[in-house]
Order: structure tokens, then C-alpha cells, then sequence
């Protein structure tokens, strides 16, 4: 069925740009832009909830405590720089690890600035920097216009350390213990030690770039130095989303000032060295059965205006799938979530320095009216 209706997408496209080869994934138009649709189509289901109603969902903080510093005494930071967090860190062998729960309603002091952020984020570091190298030399990001540094690592190879099945249930125990049952595997990337390297060396080289072609040069910024990636640091990376009832909530960064449900953990040899959960909610209340526009309505529109005003530069479109979203962009206690479809496209470009750039970004429609969405008002 996925097989067919992206064959079916491909002839759609042919005929819009005037016809092509469909034996072919690739579709030039008369600029020699390329248009490749690799999504494989979801299927309509006969109905979803219309909405749901959900308050932010907090986390079990004495589980954490005692999960992370293993019944030892962390402490507490008195001075708290936001209401409604509380931080705690302990010191080990030269180390620091720093565990921040959110929970409840959190203030900045600011007018209007407060949101309701349940959640946790885990971390270790060592004399002002981070104590692993991960981070130092950019190896992964849940940000989305660095969601090419994640898409470089294997979804399928097991690590010598350890498998990721049993990584993944160990993850899934502990995300049960603390409130986070919903908490679904969205993706699992495998960390090898040969694409780390590829990719440390490469943010190596494209910092002494930018330092070299800077008008002003900040005495602050170092660019990091070699580093040599063993087994030793392999790593799975693994991203959530919340699913209710098998419907998923968007975990993904549409673009559109929303905050939703989502979260990551990166497990090494030493198990959970950084995890950050948050915004996961509690279903209060659940609309009634509706039907959906299908999924190959929304492409299409989306085919008509890709060939109305042609892209820059060669796109793929690369997912498309059913998510709830919240209509209010505004925090509060109880929010409504609607079911919206998600078109991913990944576009490749060149940045200021004419390296190439890959960036993701998003089409959202109304999934019950058909209607696009480029804001929540």
C-alpha cells in the first residue's frame, strides 16, 4: 500500500511538471531544480478524536533523585533562577552532574513571561564545559535545522556495547518509573565511532573557517581541539514523541511557535549521560470521533504550489504523517490539541562560506478541514 501510493505521488508531480520518467524517484522541471518524494504515504484512518484536552504532565522528582544520584544526598540550589524549577548536582571524581526538574508553574519575574513546563533535564560537566565529548564537537542536536547531524548516524547498526533493544527497554523502565508512560521511541540513531569522527572533524574545520572570516574575532571562542573517537564512546542517541491511544503528538519543531511533547536520551557504556523530557501532558478530555481529509489531498496541494513558485534549490520530500498540535500558542494549564498533517521537506543549500546545508522544515494542514496552517491564531 505505502509502495504504491508513492508511486502514486510520483505520477502526480509528472504530470504537473509536464510529464517524466517514473521510473525515476528524481523530477527535473525546466530550471534542472530536482523534486525527489521518498515519503512513503500514510494511510487516512477512518476516524481520530476531533481534539483533545490535556494539563501538563509532571515528573516523578523523588524517582529522579534517586535514579541519577543513586541514594546519594544532591544539592539543592537555593537560589533558584526561575520559580517552579528545582536543580540539584553532585560532585564525582572531578566531574559534575546536574539533574533540573520542571515541574508546575514556572516564572521568569517578567510580565506575561510564565508556562506551565513539566519535565527533566539531566547533564554532566567538568570544569565549565561538558565532561564527554558529544556535545564539544556538535555529534547531535534536537534542533531542527541541525536535524542532518543526527540523520548522518545509522537507524539500524548495533553497537558492540550494547544492543538497542535492550538499550531501549532499560530506557523504557525508567521513563515508566518516573510518569512518562506515553513516551514513545520516535527514532534511534546508533553513534559509531567512525561517523563521529567524520562529523568532529568536520565541525572542527568549519569553526577555524569561521574564525578566519570573521570581521571581529571574540578572544572567548575556542575552536575545539583534534579529538580521537574510539568504540569506547559509542553511543545511541534516541528521540520520543507522546502517543495517545496510538494517535502521536508532534515532537517535531513545525516552525510555528508551539511548544510540544518531546524528548531525548544519550545512553553510552555508562548508561543515561544526558536526557532531556518535556511538555508531556495528561488527556483530560477526548472529542468525538471525526473523519480526516487524506493525507494525499494535502501533497497535492502542496505539489501545485511547488510548481507554481519553484524552489531554489533541490528539495525532498521526505515524511508525512498524523499529529495533534495545540491551537494556542499561549501557556496555560489546560491546553486543546487538534490533529493536523505534517509534510517534512529537506532541502540542500549552500551557508555564507559555500559549504553545503541541509535544512528541514515543515507544511502543516488542518488534517479535518484540509486547511494550511502557518500559524496557530
Amino acid at each position: 500500500m505505502g509502495f504504491k501510493q508513492w508511486i502514486y505521488g510520483i505520477i502526480i508531480l509528472c504530470l504537473l511538471l509536464g510529464g517524466c520518467d517514473t521510473s525515476s524517484g528524481d523530477v527535473l522541471d525546466g530550471q534542472n531544480d530536482v523534486l525527489t518524494v521518498s515519503l512513503e504515504m500514510p494511510e487516512t484512518p477512518e476516524t481520530v478524536p476531533s481534539y483533545y484536552i490535556a494539563e501538563r504532565m509532571y515528573v516523578n522528582e523523588e524517582t529522579l533523585l534517586e535514579y541519577f544520584f543513586q541514594g546519594e544526598d544532591p544539592v539543592k540550589d537555593d537560589l533558584q533562577r526561575i520559580e517552579g524549577e528545582a536543580y540539584y548536582c553532585s560532585q564525582e571524581g572531578g566531574w559534575q552532574e546536574f539533574l533540573l526538574v520542571r515541574n508546575g508553574m514556572i516564572t521568569s519575574g517578567l510580565p506575561g513571561a510564565y508556562y506551565h513546563y513539566g519535565g527533566f533535564r539531566y547533564s554532566q560537566y567538568v570544569d565549565g564545559g561538558y565532561r564527554l565529548p558529544y556535545a564539544t564537537y556538535h555529534l547531535f542536536s534536537n534542533i531542527v535545522t541541525e536535524k542532518s547531524i543526527i540523520e548522518t548516524y545509522s537507524k539500524e547498526l548495533e553497537l558492540d556495547f550494547q544492543s538497542r533493544e535492550n538499550v531501549q527497554a532499560e530506557i523504557r523502565t525508567f521513563l515508566d518509573s518516573i510518569g512518562l508512560i506515553q513516551a514513545e521511541v520516535d527514532q534511534c540513531y546508533s553513534m559509531d565511532a567512525e561517523t563521529m569522527q567524520e562529523l568532529a572533524d568536520a565541525y572542527i574545520q568549519k569553526e577555524e573557517r569561521v574564525i578566519q572570516n570573521a570581521d571581529v574575532v571574540d578572544p572567548e571562542i575556542k575552536v575545539p581541539e583534534s579529538y580521537t573517537f574510539t568504540q569506547e564512546e559509542e553511543a545511541y542517541y534516541i528521540t520520543y514523541a507522546q502517543e495517545v491511544d496510538g494517535n502521536r503528538f508532534c515532537n517535531l519543531d513545525l516552525g510555528l511557535g508551539m511548544r510540544c511533547p518531546s524528548g531525548y536520551v544519550l545512553y553510552t557504556q555508562e548508561g543515561i549521560v544526558e536526557a532531556d523530557f518535556g511538555q508531556f501532558v495528561q488527556i483530560t478530555e477526548e472529542g468525538e470521533a471525526t473523519e480526516v481529509v487524506s493525507p494525499q489531498e494535502c501533497l497535492d496541494a502542496y505539489l501545485k504550489e511547488f510548481h507554481q513558485n519553484l524552489e531554489p534549490v533541490p528539495t525532498e520530500l521526505t515524511m508525512m504523517g498524523l499529529y495533534y498540535v495545540p491551537t494556542e500558542l499561549e501557556e496555560a494549564e489546560e491546553q486543546e490539541y487538534i490533529p493536523v498533517w505534517v509534510l517534512e521537506i529537506r532541502q540542500v543549500g549552500e551557508d555564507t562560506m559555500g559549504d553545503e546545508m541541509i535544512e528541514y522544515r515543515y507544511r502543516v494542514w488542518n488534517a479535518v478541514t484540509g486547511e494550511g496552517m502557518t500559524n496557530m491564531r
